[in-house]
Parts: structure tokens; C-alpha cells; sequence
């Protein structure tokens, strides 16, 4: 028996029955050779590694709600993020490359997320441009027209109207709930993420998304 783990760096093999000596030499042999392919592969993806919530080195072991969390390093988000505009029309996150995002997933149904939007809408007003956007993905079933009508009757008219709600993005960057929401930098890859709401539009937030834009 061989087991292998080499994302946790251990080997444990064993052999009974006849020619065990034998075998346990040409299993090393072959293991060796696997592990030679494999892990300088392996060493390749660090720098690219998925967002996985609660994995990897840049990812601290508590989530704190309420506060943004940023990476020591970018993660990829994975291939294939999409939603709808508001005519209904297919909208895939790279569509964002060159600008850093902000992704808010929220709905009407949420109070907190509702908390907050009127800050994000500042946020979207005081920053948003050809290098900067906010992109609130509301989570309602009845779609982009429950958000639309919620956001007028609140007069936050600044925020564009994005929506999924068949819940594909939650599950695809692994959201512990709703509000969360995570920043994207103009490579597409996950630098930082909130779980629960904030003041958004507040200076130091402001301060704290300039300067993850000039790291980038």
C-alpha cells in the first residue's frame, strides 16, 4: 500500500506478502518519479492558487465580520463567472479586467445588505470610473427588477443593476452568507473579502481600497 498527500508533504508506504523488498523498491521508484513531475507543478500554481475560503497561507483562521480581509497574496477566482445585467443580458467577470472591482453579493431580503447599500452607492459615486467600479450582484429569484425597484424607491440611482439569481457566484467564490463581498484587482484575482456589512464610502475604507489599487 502507498498513500501519498503531497499537499501536505507525506508518504507512508507499506508491503506484506512475498518479494515485499521488491515491490517496496519499485513503488519507491515509481513514487519518485510521480513526485518529480508533480511537484514542481504543484510549485508553479502557489502563486496562482484558487480562492479557497479557509485554505492557503494568505488566509487567516478567524473570519472577522465587519472587517476587510487582505490577502498577503492575490488568489485566482475560478474560470467561468457569470451573471446577468439588467436587460438580461450575460455578464462574465472578466468583463471587469483593467478596473478593480468591488463585488457585493446582496439582496432585498437581507437587512444588513440593505444597511449598506446606500454607502456602496456613495463608494460607487466618489471612486467609480475607467479604474475602479462597484459591482452589486443582487440575489433575489425575481431577479434584476426587485433590485431596480428597491434601489429607486431608496434613490440610490449611482450603482449599476447586476443580478444571479439562480445563486451561481456565492458558490463559486464560497460565500459564507449574504452580505459578502470581495475585491478584485485589474488581473481578476481576489486580494481582499468582508463578510457582513460596512461603511463603505467612510475614509478609511476609501484609504484602504486606494492603496490596495497603487499595490496592484
Amino acid at each position: 500500500m502507498v498513500l501519498v498527500d503531497l499537499s501536505e508533504g507525506w508518504v507512508m508506504a507499506s508491503f506484506t506478502g512475498p518479494g515485499k523488498k521488491v515491490a517496496a523498491v519499485a513503488a519507491f521508484i515509481v513514487l519518485a518519479a510521480i513526485v518529480a513531475i508533480i511537484v514542481p507543478v504543484a510549485s508553479s500554481q502557489d502563486a496562482d492558487r484558487l480562492c479557497t475560503l479557509g485554505q492557503g497561507p494568505q488566509k487567516p483562521s478567524a473570519r472577522t465580520v465587519g472587517t476587510l480581509q487582505v490577502w498577503g497574496e492575490p488568489c485566482v477566482l475560478p474560470d467561468g463567472i457569470a451573471f446577468m445585467d439588467e436587460a438580461g443580458g450575460p455578464v462574465g467577470l472578466d468583463a471587469f479586467k483593467g478596473r478593480m472591482v468591488v463585488l457585493n453579493l446582496w439582496a432585498t431580503w437581507c437587512p444588513p445588505c440593505l444597511r449598506e447599500m446606500p454607502a456602496l452607492d456613495r463608494l460607487q459615486d466618489i471612486m467609480g470610473g475607467e479604474t475602479f467600479e462597484v459591482v452589486a450582484l443582487n440575489q433575489d429569484r425575481g431577479g434584476a427588477a426587485m433590485a431596480r425597484q428597491w434601489l429607486d424607491a431608496q434613490g440610490l440611482g449611482t450603482l449599476a443593476v447586476y443580478a444571479d439569481p439562480k445563486g451561481g457566484v456565492p458558490r463559486a467564490i464560497e460565500a459564507a452568507g449574504l452580505p459578502t463581498t470581495i475585491v478584485i484587482d485589474p488581473k481578476g484575482r481576489e486580494v481582499a473579502r468582508l463578510i457582513g456589512e460596512a461603511e463603505w464610502d467612510s475614509a478609511e475604507m476609501q484609504e484602504k481600497l486606494r492603496g490596495l489599487m497603487q499595490s496592484r
